[in-house]
């Protein structure tokens, strides 16, 4: 079930990374004036990507930790 909210974050880091580099490619056709909310405007949505991507990476290895744990103290091997 920690799937689940990890791909949720992992798509809300993809959604900041798609707006860097929409605001990247603004920079190209906007004057100097507006250069600097531009620049200011990536710096922000990229830290909220860098934020969103360590907390998505963080839940999958809590599930990656639990996951191994279970596998080996819990997990019932077939005997033949």
């Amino acid at each position: 079930m920690l799937f689940v909210p990890a791909w949720f974050l992992l798509g809300i880091s993809i959604y900041y990374g798609d707006l860097v580099a929409r605001h990247a490619i603004s920079l190209i056709y906007v004057g100097s004036d507006t250069a600097t909310h531009v620049h200011r405007s990536i710096n922000e949505n990229f830290g909220s990507q860098i934020l969103w991507l360590k907390w998505s990476v963080g839940i999958m290895a809590v599930w990656l930790a639990l996951y191994v744990f279970w596998w080996m103290y819990f997990r019932e091997v077939a005997e033949e």
